[in-house]
């Protein structure tokens, strides 16, 4: 039963934590302004993260399909798309398999809505320091960072929902 017991919270404990990614050099200090980028989305048009920012905030969530709290956390990230593209959020979803077909076929399970971009060679995600995932990111029009948020959980969720609220209201 206590072997069980801790098992059961090692997985909790992984789940909650997030999933590690190749590794990368972490940033020396915390990212305050986020870095602009081009990358194509899983159609194939390049897209540009200051241009999106020109409409509103954007919530930025760096995910891969091996990554189970990355998937769990895709329906949340939808009902945010949902309830706050209206009034100018943008979600940006950018996956980082290196194989597109994988997000794909993950997303033809479990769609979603807002854009999602393909970072098969993780250069964004090491230009932003992404050493676990999922992580999001909630960036204002001048690309300021508002959340930072590794890890899936309920209150992670919240500070993200919080933070995309006060941009919104700013604006």
């Amino acid at each position: 039963m206590r072997r069980m017991l801790a098992v059961m919270l090692l997985v909790l404990m992984v789940l909650a934590a997030g999933c590690q990614v190749r590794p990368t050099r972490p940033r020396s200090e915390p990212l305050t302004v986020a870095p602009d980028f081009v990358l194509r989305d899983i159609e194939g048009h390049e897209i540009r993260l200051s241009q999106l920012a020109r409409g509103g905030p954007v919530l930025l969530n760096f995910w891969a399909s091996w990554c189970r709290p990355c998937v769990q956390e895709l329906p949340e990230l939808e009902k945010l798309h949902r309830e706050f593209s209206a009034k100018g959020l943008t979600v940006v979803g950018v996956n980082l398999d290196h194989r597109p077909e994988s997000a794909r076929a993950l997303l033809g399970r479990l769609p979603v809505t807002f854009i999602v971009l393909l970072d098969t060679e993780e250069k964004v995600a090491t230009a932003y320091g992404v050493t676990a995932i999922p992580r999001s990111l909630v960036v204002n029009r001048e690309l300021r960072v508002l959340a930072d948020e590794t890890g899936y959980s309920a209150a992670g969720i919240a500070r993200l929902r919080a933070a995309v609220q006060e941009a919104l209201d700013d604006d």
